[in-house]
């Protein structure tokens, strides 16, 4: 299990040793790959949060449910993934920051799931089907669904729940428009997978950095934000390893699962 977590740990550190030098050399753009940003459905949604279409924006749903795989070569993949939640989840969390607010500060989180269908990754502390909640200290809550084990194809769906409003993102992940209605019913092709439902996104994307790199103009987000991103993931995956509920200062420091009373803090660690 110590392995299974160490190079997303590495990763982790690198990235924090990326965001130093790159604050050290303002000349240099770098970018991190969060593709739905860049969905044409998921910038619109930014805009209308942004205009005010939907009021204060407060709770967010967001899921990610893959097809199911049971072969030996996908088996192996998750086995080294870094878990569900660093692997998979951490696309979701990115999108709640890019929508409710890059500088979102963790008040408390929790994490759980099942193996329903991959049970070798028990062995690793993950899951094939998690949950995991974040609240925030500005009075909004994120609920995180991701399922490796989907049986119709690939669901990404999200709803941005504001106070004055509602947004829905492919709440039915239909591949297209058609519909086909005979004597067996009404029937709808899905979504197979990831790649197909964002392939336009890798390309916006990648212009989207040209046009950094070419034309001069400003990274679309901080590393600081994949940063953040990255961190929830990891206390949540060890939230759903461990069980327990783990909170944060207002400051995002992290405070303690102690077991001596008065102790109310024991780690430095820190989301900011």
């Amino acid at each position: 299990m110590i392995s299974f977590y160490f190079g997303t740990m590495l990763m982790f550190l690198k990235l924090r040793d990326l965001i130093e030098v790159a604050q050290g050399a303002p000349h240099i753009k770098v970018m991190t790959g969060f593709m739905r940003r860049f969905d044409s459905d998921y910038q619109r949604a930014i805009q209308e949060i942004q205009s005010g279409s939907i009021g204060t924006p407060i709770i967010i749903r967001s899921q990610g449910a893959e097809k199911l795989d049971k072969s030996s070569a996908y088996l192996d993949y998750l086995c080294h993934s870094g878990g569900i939640f660093v692997d998979a989840v951490i696309h979701d969390i990115d999108l709640t920051l890019a929508l409710l607010g890059e500088n979102l500060v963790p008040k408390a989180l929790w994490a759980t799931g099942v193996v329903s269908h991959h049970h070798k990754i028990a062995d690793f502390g993950d899951v094939d089907n998690s949950v995991g909640v974040v609240e925030f200290w500005v009075g909004k809550v994120a609920y995180f669904y991701h399922s490796r084990t989907a049986a119709h194809g690939y669901d990404n769906c999200t709803e941005i729940v504001g106070t004055d409003g509602k947004i829905s993102i492919n709440l039915v992940p239909n591949r297209d428009r058609l519909q086909l209605s005979n004597s067996r019913g009404i029937s709808q092709e899905a979504i197979p997978g990831w790649a197909d439902r964002y392939c336009e996104s890798f390309v916006t994307e990648l212009n989207e950095f040209t046009a950094v790199v070419l034309d001069k103009k400003e990274v679309p987000f901080k590393l600081e934000s994949a940063y953040t991103g990255l961190q929830i993931a990891l206390t949540l995956q060890e939230s759903l390893r461990t069980g327990n509920k783990i909170n944060f200062d207002e400051k995002g420091a992290r405070l303690g699962l102690c077991r001596n009373e008065g102790q109310d803090r024991c780690s430095d660690y820190s989301m900011r």
